[in-house]
Formats: C-alpha cells, sequence, structure tokens
C-alpha cells in the first residue's frame, strides 16, 4: 500500500499504449485502510483510450475526508 499520485495516471496510459495491452480501457485498483489495517474503501481507476478518466469508489462505515464524515454509502 502506498499513497497514490496523478503521476500514475501517465504509467497507466503508457501501459495502455503497448501493443501487449489489448484492452480499449485499463483500470487501476486502490484499497482504503483505517490505522487497524481494516480495509475501509475500494476504490478503481479508470483510463480508456479515448482519454476519459474515471474514478469508483465504495464504502462502508464513516470515512474521514478532512473534517468532512460520510456516513452512508453514495446513491447508485
Amino acid at each position: 500500500i502506498r499513497q497514490v499520485d496523478l503521476s500514475d495516471l501517465a504509467l497507466i496510459k503508457e501501459i495502455q499504449n503497448k501493443k501487449q495491452v489489448d484492452t480499449a480501457r485499463i483500470s487501476m485498483p486502490f484499497l482504503v485502510l483505517d490505522q487497524g489495517n481494516q480495509l475501509k474503501a475500494f476504490s478503481s481507476v479508470i483510463l480508456c483510450r479515448k482519454n476519459l478518466l474515471s474514478v469508483e469508489m465504495t464504502y462502508d462505515g464513516p470515512i474521514w475526508f478532512g473534517r468532512i464524515a460520510q456516513k452512508r454509502n453514495p446513491p447508485i
């Protein structure tokens, strides 16, 4: 587990452009753990060949983003 940086997206795009990758999109998953190493959230960054970027996140329970606590799962 490591901190994720936006520079990771360039690496994903480089892998996607190589000939051995035959897919229209590439995703990179990330996990969010609390201090007790319990899984709190899962996110996935998806990059399409058309340079469209989407980020999906699933979580359960309160997760603190700075001063804001998210207490419910987002609507689908």
